[in-house]
């Protein structure tokens, strides 16, 4: 890992937003992600879809579209096994059909030499990776 990548992931951790939207003050934690935000405050739709007439302000916005063409559906419950086109509808799932099942435990690692503590919630929470085990997590505040 580059010290660059180091810093940003690091970010994670310590919820460090130093990149400022000056037009709706929101925080962002990389400056890629802060120019992506900026689209959201332009009419500009520069991502075309070329099976049907819309577009989109973002990439990722016409990637998950082209999904409603092709039925691709990459997301996929664990508990319902029901699958979906994006992140988003995955989660509208989990936190409304499943909420039940989403049990909360604690638990503590050691990520860059401090320990951290995190409370585990499934699909809700960021995946985070060490080695080759992936652990979802959310730093408990």
């Amino acid at each position: 890992m580059y010290q660059s990548q180091l810093k940003i992931h690091t970010r994670v951790h310590t919820r460090e937003k130093p990149y400022r939207c000056d037009v709706c003050d929101r925080s962002f934690q990389t400056r890629s992600i802060l120019t992506v935000h900026y689209l959201t405050h332009s009419e500009e739709r520069p991502y075309s879809c070329d099976a049907c007439t819309k577009s989109f302000k973002s990439s990722s916005g016409l990637r998950t579209h082209k999904r409603t063409h092709t039925g691709e559906k990459t997301y996929t419950c664990g508990v319902c096994r029901k699958s979906f086109t994006s992140s988003s509808n995955l989660k509208l799932n989990s936190e409304g059909a499943h909420a039940h099942t989403h049990r909360r435990k604690t638990v503590h690692m050691r990520c860059l030499q401090e320990v951290f503590y995190f409370q585990v919630k499934s699909e809700e929470a960021q995946a985070h990776t060490h080695g080759r085990k992936t652990v979802h997590m959310r730093r408990l505040r």
